[in-house]
């Protein structure tokens, strides 16, 4: 067996009295006491859990999941004489199996809790473990007790696991064994069971134990594909929704009222709401800023009457009631009210403290995370700690340090809880605190590589200006050469007719015949003297022709130029989401492109629980141009422009014939579509489409 510790989530900082909140971290056991507002979801959990073998737990981001299982559903199920074994799959390259990483988390726990058990042997499976005759747990309180395996953050068996597919295609085996309680394939082919069902010393039917799977929602289609594998897993789930007015309010004031009264706690979950409805109509965390601040008052007074409702003052109209708060944006902040009030010496919140909270909540998180740090700390976080598509990542602590960022730099954004170590299987391991932050470091990842390219584009422009006119240069001088080799050599020429000419009159003096010999020399000299002012007529007009290829080339290159700088706003307009610049690259004819696009939906078979069917929908070219797109094109960019996207690029390739394709409900009514060519000469197009008409819906 590994004697490593499997991995597990690490501790938030200590809470207290005067620090009661985690912000992006989640609550465990030992701050259970600040953990408030979730009291009928950990009710719901704790029934369905001891109701059923397996169960999920599904939800957005952000919502809170690993802090109801760890301070809300674990504490309670201690009580009910469960079990609880943690895990979090570690799927980093060198990481054992999951299934001998569930099994050395259950080690971990039987010896934790000092839980009277029979030893794992040498080479013992889980399942055989879990399946041995009269297998029996007691814990501390002498009571037999059922663990129960509780895999948190599941969705990263899809999202970092698609990097070893032959991992999780034998996790989906094995877990469906233990799920469905079924004999291992290898198990039954050594020793077929007796009619008793006992094999090996096996009690094949039991199933002493209890599974839930914690994973966010976007995931449940990935999750659906296991259900042949698994059936259980369609059979129990549990949504987890966000916070109600109410709930939320629970949250701020129950944790700390000593800190506030209830009026500034309902102020609290009011701003919260509105700064979270104006991030989320932006489509950005980052987006509300300082200028946003008059907005988000007015969010704000249109959420109140839900809190005053409460307490017997208003009646909220419907759209009021449907108000919901993300809990891990406002323990965020409260935790950074808090810090506030603490660096200001005051003893409760106040007004004064609130007004001042005028940000967006996590973009200013993140931004203040990096103050006073050199650029190349957040270009590592930004670039390591992602992965190409967005999901978190992480990196051995020692690859990153001191090559990405420093002992000290690590320690102060750990500080700052933006990021967190933790061991897995005998390595420290870096990775961002939630998964909410990853839609902040993407767009501040794509904010460099836009910038990275654009700084590219122009050293290359340069470099090929530079090397034109070096070109230009070397043949100004070689023309000048040969210019002066012609002077040179009809200087030579006058100059051996000069002479010839004086020699002539001498002997002319002497005798006749010899000056009509020497006549008919300086006749020749003279016909040689117009052959080379033809030569030097002729290597003048060459200069003008050489002249005026060296202007052309020069236009040509400032053509270039033109269309790299074209292509690269129209990029940065596609992007960024510029809606007014991409309007005006589709009305000018000279950057649309005439290339067609379609879409097809294929039905997955599932509804979302507002009682609508999930597709999957794929984006393509025509298909009477996709072979000529396929040779001429490099990428193809769809920007799906609507507020409900967390992702809204999709970018492709030739590989995929240019197609991208995404999980949903809804089509869409415009996309916009950025076509990149191989041939750097050729500028980008932009065109539009209506999915919704592509597919006849």
């Amino acid at each position: 067996m590994n004697g490593d510790a499997p991995a597990t989530a690490p501790a938030p900082a200590r809470l207290d009295d005067d620090n009661p909140w985690p912000g992006l971290d989640a609550f465990d056991e030992a701050s259970r006491r600040y953990f408030h507002g979730r009291d009928e979801e950990i009710e719901e959990l704790l029934r369905r859990v001891e109701s059923s073998p397996l169960t999920v737990l599904f939800g957005k981001s952000g919502l809170g999941k690993t802090s109801l299982l760890r301070a809300g559903l674990m504490p309670r199920l201690r009580e009910r004489n469960f079990l609880p074994v943690y895990a979090r799959l570690d799927f980093q390259p060198g990481a054992p199996a999951p299934m001998a990483q569930l099994r050395d988390a259950l080690h971990a726990t039987l010896a934790a809790e000092g839980v009277d058990a029979p030893a794992l042997a040498e080479g013992e499976s889980l399942w055989a473990y879990l399946h041995r005759a009269g297998l029996e747990f007691w814990n501390r309180r002498n009571f037999p007790c059922t663990p129960v395996f509780v895999l948190d953050q599941f969705e990263e068996v899809f999202t970092l696991g698609e990097r070893q597919p032959e991992v999780v295609s034998r996790l989906r085996i094995e877990l469906g064994d233990l799920a469905e309680n079924r004999i291992p394939v290898e198990l039954a082919a050594s020793e077929p069971a007796s009619e008793e069902g006992a094999a090996r010393g096996l009690a094949l039917r039991a199933m002493p134990y209890k599974m839930l799977l914690s994973l966010r929602e976007d995931y449940l289609p990935e999750l659906e594909s296991w259900r042949a594998a698994i059936p259980s897993l369609g059979k129990v789930r549990v949504r987890l929704l966000p916070l109600r007015p109410e709930q939320a309010l629970a949250a701020v004031h129950q944790a700390a009222p000593h800190l506030m009264d209830e009026r500034l706690a309902r102020r609290i979950v009011d701003f919260v709401a509105a700064a979270q409805g104006e991030t989320l109509s932006q489509g950005s965390p980052a987006a509300a800023v300082d200028g946003n601040a008059p907005a988000l008052a007015q969010r704000a007074a249109e959420v109140e009457p839900a809190l005053a409702a409460r307490a017997g003052e208003v009646d909220p109209a419907p759209a009021v009631r449907a108000v919901e708060v993300e809990p891990a944006l406002l323990s965020l902040f409260c935790r950074g009210l808090n810090e506030q009030r603490r660096q200001q010496h005051k003893p409760r919140f106040d007004d004064a403290l609130l007004d001042g909270a005028k940000q967006g909540i996590l973009g200013d998180y993140y931004r203040s995370c990096f103050e006073g740090m050199p650029e190349s700390v957040s270009r590592f976080v930004a670039t390591e700690l992602i992965t190409e598509k967005g999901y978190r990542n992480s990196v051995a602590k020692d690859d990153a340090t001191p090559a990405g960022l420093s002992e000290a730099q690590l320690s102060t954004l750990i500080d700052r809880r933006l990021l967190r170590v933790e061991e897995r299987y005998g390595v420290q391991r870096i990775e961002l605190t939630h998964d909410l932050l990853t839609r902040v470091v993407r767009e501040h990842r794509d904010r460099l590589r836009q910038e990275e390219a654009q700084a590219a584009a122009a050293q290359s422009v340069a470099a090929e200006r530079q090397a034109l006119e070096q070109r230009l240069q070397a043949e100004r001088q070689a023309e000048r050469e040969r210019q002066l080799q012609a002077e040179a050599r009809a200087g030579r020429r006058f100059k051996r007719l000069a002479l010839a000419l004086a020699a002539a009159l001498v002997v002319a003096i002497g005798a006749s015949a010899v000056a009509l010999q020497q006549s008919a020399k300086a006749t020749q000299a003279a016909q040689e003297a117009d052959a080379a002012a033809v030569v030097a007529q002729r290597a003048a007009a060459l200069a003008t022709s050489q002249s005026a290829l060296a202007t052309r080339q020069s236009a040509l290159a400032q053509q270039r130029l033109q269309r790299m700088i074209a292509s690269i706003g129209m990029k940065q307009a596609v992007l960024s989401g510029d809606r007014a610049r991409i309007g005006r690259y589709l009305s000018d004819p000279a950057t649309r492109s005439a290339v067609r696009f379609t879409a097809v939906a294929e039905s997955l078979g599932y509804k979302n629980p507002q009682g609508q069917t999930v597709y999957r929908f794929v984006l393509k070219p025509a298909p009477e141009l996709a072979a000529t797109l396929q040779q001429e094109a490099a990428v193809v960019t769809y920007r799906m422009d609507h507020p409900t996207f967390q992702n809204s690029l999709l970018a492709t390739g030739p590989e995929r014939g240019f197609s991208a394709s995404y999980n949903g409900w809804g089509c869409l009514s415009h996309v916009v579509v950025l076509i990149e060519y191989v041939d750097p000469d050729r500028a980008a197009e932009i065109t539009a489409y209506n999915m919704c008409t592509a597919l006849g819906w």
